[in-house]
C-alpha cells in the first residue's frame, strides 16, 4: 500500500468512516481503539430505543453500549434506533499500545526555554547555554545510550500516536506534539502537529492526539516518522540535564537533538539540527499500531 493511499484511510477511519445512514441518527464513534483497553462506551442520538451491533465480533464485541477491542483489524459499527433508522461508521481496532520515550522518572532541571538553546562546549563537550534569539525551538530524543528497548523518537511502524505525555517543572512553555519524517536519523520535515497545549507545572500531564505515523520499506529506503515537540513561547521546556559532561558514549546518557526556531512544516531542516548529549527530553508517547505496522 503506497503511504498517501495509508494516510487517506486512516485519516478516514480517526473521522469515523464513511457513514450509511437511512435516518437522522448522529453516531460519532471513538477513535481507534487498541487491543488491552478498557471498554470504550459508544454514544449516538436522534432517536430512541438505540443499539449497537458489531461487523465482526472477533475483532471488536458489543455489550450494554460498550465496545472492547478483541484483536487487531477494522470493524463498522451501526447504531440502530427502534424505528429502524441506522448509521454505520467504521471504528479501527489497533495492537496493544506501546509505550516508548522518557520513563519520566527524573524532575526537570534544565529549566530553560527557547530564548536559550543548550549546545556542547567545544572544549569538554558538556552541555552549555547559549542565547538562541528565538521564540520557539523543536525538540527531539535520540534515545539512551545502551538501553535498546527504550525508543527515543523515531515510531516502530505505522499506525497512530495516540498519548503524549510531558514531566514539566515550573512554569511551563505552550507546546505541541509534531511529527516528522526522514531516515537514517536524518530528520527535519515537520509534517502534523497536535493542538497547541500548556503542561501543568511541576506534573506530568497526558494530552490525546491521535497523530497517524509511518514506516515505510522500499527498494533503497528505510522512511519512518518521528515524534518530537515543539515550544512554542516563553517558560521552560521538559529537560533534564544529566550532569554526565555532555557524553556520547556512556551507558545512560540522554541524547537531544533540536531546532531553533521550530521546524517549518514541509520543508527540509536536516542542516538545523544540532545534537547534544547528557540531557534528557522529558516526553513519552504512546504508539498503537494498525495492521502490519509496516508499509512497503
Amino acid at each position: 500500500m503506497k503511504t498517501s493511499r495509508f494516510l487517506g484511510l486512516l485519516f478516514t477511519i480517526l473521522i469515523g468512516g464513511a457513514t450509511a445512514s437511512l435516518g437522522k441518527i448522529r453516531f460519532d464513534p471513538p477513535g481507534v481503539i487498541a487491543v488491552g483497553d478498557a471498554p470504550v462506551r459508544l454514544s449516538a442520538r436522534g432517536g430512541s430505543g438505540i443499539r449497537f451491533t458489531s461487523s465482526n465480533s472477533r475483532i471488536a464485541r458489543i455489550n450494554g453500549g460498550r465496545i472492547r477491542a478483541v484483536r487487531p483489524g477494522s470493524v463498522r459499527v451501526t447504531a440502530t434506533a427502534a424505528n429502524g433508522t441506522r448509521t454505520t461508521r467504521s471504528i479501527a481496532i489497533g495492537s496493544r499500545p506501546q509505550l516508548q520515550g522518557s520513563r519520566l522518572a527524573n524532575a526537570p532541571n534544565l529549566l530553560i526555554g527557547p530564548e536559550q538553546a543548550p549546545i556542547r562546549d567545544p572544549i569538554t563537550g558538556a552541555p552549555i547555554l547559549a542565547a538562541s534569539g528565538q521564540t520557539s525551538c523543536t525538540f527531539r530524543s535520540l534515545g539512551i545510550v545502551g538501553n535498546v528497548t527504550q525508543i527515543g523518537s523515531v515510531v516502530p511502524g505505522s499506525g497512530i500516536i495516540r498519548n503524549v505525555s510531558v514531566r514539566c517543572g515550573p512554569n511551563p512553555s505552550p507546546m505541541q506534539v509534531v511529527i516528522m519524517s526522514g531516515s537514517a536519523g536524518l530528520y527535519g520535515t515537520a509534517l502534523r502537529t497536535s493542538r497547541p497545549f500548556t503542561p501543568r507545572a511541576n506534573a506530568v500531564t497526558t494530552i490525546r492526539v491521535d497523530l497517524p505515523v509511518t514506516r515505510s520499506f522500499q527498494p533503497g529506503t528505510n522512511i519512518s516518522d518521528a515524534v518530537g515537540l515543539n515550544i512554542l513561547g516563553p517558560g521552560t521546556a521538559p529537560l533534564f540535564d544529566q550532569a554526565n559532561g555532555g557524553s556520547f558514549s556512556a551507558n545512560g546518557s540522554g541524547l537531544l537533538q533540536h531546532w531553533y526556531p521550530i521546524m517549518r512544516p514541509g520543508e527540509p531542516e536536516n542542516e538545523r539540527a544540532y545534537l547534544v548529549g547528557g540531557i534528557e527530553l522529558l516526553m513519552s508517547w504512546e504508539y498503537i499500531q494498525l495492521g502490519n505496522g509496516l508499509l512497503r
